[in-house]
């Protein structure tokens, strides 16, 4: 028949939609989907993006987790190695994750790692894959070291510009200060003019002086802000991670109570087989005591014909 088939093979586009239409609404990483995100963030590195460039960046990181997903919901097999390379035709990509899903998975990962806390998911993780993913992390963090040490760096040498011009600045006014002050002293005299001196000096030397009482407060501003907004980061992702936590008690609860409920069932139903087995016996020895013969529970057999 004439059944239109898509790229992946014999499966119908029907099928690709109605698997579409009845994907989960809320997605939840496993283990091989932490792995294939830090790959994909370890290629593009989002942190190292340009200005406005980093929001495009996790989109093609989404894009490829997505493309991963829904290749093994499709196959039910993962992909090749290079399951950051997943090549698929996008009107049969699936939207599991965005971009926004992605950045928060990264920096949870990330913090659990940095907090050593990252015992608590190793009972339900095969060893090689928390293993893996463990590498994968420490090379994360690696690389985003290496980049806030390299834009440290970038500031501190801009501060040091800065300063330096400043400092530039008042030495040139001081000598130009002298310069008038030594010209003021040769026309009306040394006495008159020392008072004059000493003023032009205090003056440059309190300009000096505010403009680095502005810069140190401005300094200590920004890294009040700074120590604030991650502090603030930092609690959120504690409440996030708590969240976590009860959402796993409680599913474990839930097969825990769905467990006693099929141990009760098939409990039941074994006492119930049991019961049905004693009223069985029953009626066969009321039988034989009724009539007098041999009679069974069996059903009848259907008479054989001679040919």
């Amino acid at each position: 028949m004439g059944d239109a088939t898509s790229e992946r093979g014999d499966e119908p586009d029907d099928v690709f939609e109605q698997f579409k239409r009845n994907r989960k609404a809320s997605f939840r990483f496993k283990a091989r989907d932490d792995i294939c995100l830090l790959r994909l963030v370890l290629k593009y590195q989002p942190w190292s993006a340009g200005h406005g460039e980093m929001g495009s960046t996790w989109e093609k990181v989404a894009q490829g987790l997505n493309g991963f997903v829904s290749h093994l919901e499709m196959h039910g097999t993962l992909p090749s190695d290079k399951i950051d390379l997943v090549k698929m035709d996008p009107a049969k990509v699936a939207t599991f994750v965005d971009a926004k899903a992605c950045t928060r998975r990264f920096n949870t990962l990330l913090e659990a790692y940095m907090k050593n806390s990252m015992e608590s998911v190793r009972a339900v993780c095969v060893n090689n894959e928390f293993d893996e993913r463990q590498n994968l992390l420490r090379q994360a963090k690696a690389k985003f070291d290496e980049m806030l040490k390299t834009k440290t760096a970038r500031v501190n040498a801009r501060v040091r510009r800065f300063t330096n011009a400043d400092d530039h600045s008042d030495t040139e006014s001081t000598s130009a200060g002298e310069d008038k002050s030594r010209r003021k002293r040769s026309r009306h005299g040394d006495d008159d003019d020392d008072d004059d001196g000493n003023d032009d000096g205090d003056e440059r030397q309190f300009s000096r002086g505010r403009r680095h009482s502005e810069f140190e407060q401005l300094a200590r501003v920004l890294g009040k802000y700074y120590e604030k907004k991650m502090h603030l980061s930092l609690a959120l992702k504690e409440r996030e991670l708590e969240l976590q936590a009860k959402q796993l008690a409680l599913d474990e609860a839930r097969l825990e109570m769905e467990k006693k409920e099929r141990e009760s069932h098939i409990a039941a139903m074994n006492a119930q087989t049991l019961l049905l087995g004693k009223l069985t016996e029953q009626l066969t020895r009321y039988g034989n005591q009724q009539y007098g013969g041999q009679v069974t529970a069996h059903p009848p057999q259907e008479p054989t014909h001679n040919a």
